[in-house]
């Protein structure tokens, strides 16, 4: 019998535990040879993930020819070596072409960022001069404008003899001199050129002919992706895509897209919760994605558009729209994430499906197999005496007080739309949230865990003899702990599901609402309200005791805490692959 192959795509280090995991098991209980497709598969290389087959991402943009894993496992040592073999006794001549379609890649690539370059500080230097053009025009007292764009120096001077104006205009070494007589204008050499290209690029987002210029770029851009993609996947060949979401913004959605075409199952396991809401959140600033014209209305179908608030808004700008319906990548709700053509979304509790459900996912999509990360909460709540014994020896935490885990959120001050954050910047926000933790300090035990997009020295400042800065993973800290503090995080899931009191201190004030119905978590959204809550749960042990209690109530529901995740997902996966015939059957 054929050994089944499977293809694991992760674009993000945050999914590369859960997806270790995942593979380990499928690996065992399958025995299926795993093969991953990871972001910058360097910086995360680990011994977790060093006996899987890892292709580096940049091998979508490379020649065929140059097919080669960042690292194999010392089962395929032996495959390893025959391939350098063979590609040791390749002719000078195919080295040769190989060698230079690699440069002639690298070349355009360059090109292409050169040209980037040079037409954003070419908008800037024409906008700079049409607002000094206007502002001499208006001030007929200003008689000489001096300035530098780039490494070039601009001067401009207005002289008045009698009823005549001269101009006078230098670039570089070379002058120019323009005389006005009435209203009658001799021909002028870099004025009217100027302001043409000053217009253009000023109205790039109005003009017919920018955007048909972005559309084309679009359409390029996802079709370069999409030929590479599926070259990677028809050279590899596997019976089953895993992937962590359908995302219509990232490679994910090509991934998923072309292997239902060729019919190549593939399974979610999401991380996240879709909420409509987070997207829109995120480009409400954006121009691109506001419905403010008539094309954008007329050329786009009423599944891209969502109303949030008083704005009209689109998922995506008009132009990769447009190059998404060209291409078939598109999705019937673009707005929803994982909404696609994936055969099977793997799901961790019975509330994600009553969620899925409701945000119309086909039913026979959604299977409740559980958290990956189930098995190590297991283990946690079943050893917790232990390991919190161990944890506070690590630390140097004093054992016997209760333990406070706050997963800290990553610095979102990037956004386009910060005008509804509590803080003013993320450096106050660091401030305002150790305060609150230190004032508790000799209550309790605090333990900070990094967001992975979060560089830890950021917080190490605030490292007290009871507060220290952890990088254990999240998953191993939960079921430790007594109470649990975040932000909007999915992390929340897995301290309801083991029946842990949460303070989700919504900061940022998305108020996307996604754990209303689990009553042991407590929302705020000011500092006030945070402090208070912290207060009271050290000092009241009545309110801490109803809110683990409620906690416990609902966490059969928001999860599945045991070890069998594994054989559920495995036999998931059997049952797909057998459904479904391999690319190679299909030939």
């Amino acid at each position: 019998m054929k050994q089944k192959k499977i293809l694991f795509y992760i674009d993000n280090p945050g999914q590369i535990g859960a997806m270790a995991a995942t593979a380990e098991a499928l690996q065992k209980r399958l025995d299926a040879r795993i093969i991953w497709l990871l972001v910058d598969s360097k910086a995360h290389y680990s011994d977790r993930i060093a006996e899987f087959e890892t292709y580096d991402f940049s091998i979508l943009f490379r020649p065929l020819d140059e097919l080669t894993a960042s690292w194999l496992p010392s089962s395929l040592a032996q495959e390893n070596a025959l391939y350098y073999q063979a590609a040791a006794k390749r002719s000078p001549l195919r080295s040769w072409l190989i060698g230079a379609r690699y440069k002639i890649r690298g070349y355009k690539m360059r090109c292409e960022q050169l040209q980037f370059e040079v037409s954003r500080r070419l908008n800037r230097w024409c906008i700079s001069f049409s607002k000094l053009v206007k502002k001499t025009q208006a001030n007929p007292s200003l008689r000489h404008v001096e300035f530098r764009v780039w490494r070039w120096k601009f001067s401009f001077s207005v002289t008045r003899v009698g009823n005549k104006k001269k101009s006078v205009t230098h670039v570089g070494d070379k002058k120019k001199s323009v005389t006005h007589v009435g209203n009658k204008k001799k021909k002028e050499w870099l004025y009217p050129r100027v302001k043409l290209w000053g217009a253009q690029y000023r109205s790039a987002g109005q003009t017919a002919f920018v955007r048909t210029r972005k559309t084309v770029q679009g359409f390029r851009y996802w079709y370069g992706a999409t030929r590479s993609i599926r070259s990677f996947v028809q050279a590899i060949d596997p019976d089953l895509i895993i992937l962590s979401e359908d995302n219509i913004e990232t490679y994910t959605r090509i991934f998923v897209a072309y292997g239902a075409e060729q019919k190549i199952p593939s399974i979610l396991l999401p991380t996240t919760i879709p909420n409509p809401l987070e997207a829109a959140q995120f480009y409400e600033s954006k121009p691109g994605h506001q419905i403010n014209n008539f094309l954008k209305r007329r050329l786009s179908q009423k599944k891209w558009h969502f109303k949030h608030g008083d704005k009209e808004m689109l998922r995506l700008p008009l132009h990769k729209i447009l190059a998404l319906e060209a291409l078939g990548l598109s999705t019937p709700a673009p707005w929803i994430l994982n909404r696609g053509s994936s055969v099977a979304i793997a799901l961790d509790s019975e509330m994600q499906r009553d969620l899925y459900h409701d945000l119309g996912f086909p039913p026979e999509q959604l299977k409740v197999v559980g958290d990956m990360n189930g098995q190590v909460l297991f283990e946690g709540i079943n050893n917790k005496t232990q390991k919190v014994r161990d944890l506070c020896k690590k630390y140097g935490l004093e054992p016997g007080r209760p333990l406070f885990l706050c997963a800290f959120p990553p610095d979102q001050y990037s956004s386009s739309n910060t005008s509804q954050f509590e803080y003013s910047c993320f450096r106050d926000m660091m401030e305002a949230w150790m305060d609150s933790f230190h004032e508790i300090t000799d209550r309790a035990n605090i333990l900070i865990r990094p967001h992975p997009r979060l560089d830890p020295d950021q917080l190490a400042r605030y490292s007290s003899a009871r507060l220290k800065i952890s990088t254990l993973p999240t998953v191993e800290l939960v079921p430790l702990c007594d109470l649990y503090v975040a932000s909007i995080s999915a992390t929340i899931r897995w301290a309801i599901s083991c029946g842990i009191p949460t303070i989700n201190y919504d900061c940022y004030r998305y108020k996307y609402g996604d754990f209303k119905s689990a009553g042991g978590v407590m929302e705020v959204d000011q500092l006030d309200d945070f402090k208070a809550l912290l207060e009271r749960f050290t000092s009241d042990p009545e309110f801490a005791m109803d809110l683990r209690a409620k906690q416990e109530s609902v966490k059969s529901y928001w999860g599945m805490v045991d070890d069998k995740c594994s054989d559920r997902l495995s036999e998931l996966a059997r049952s797909v692959m057998e459904k479904t015939p391999s690319q190679s059957e299909l030939r």
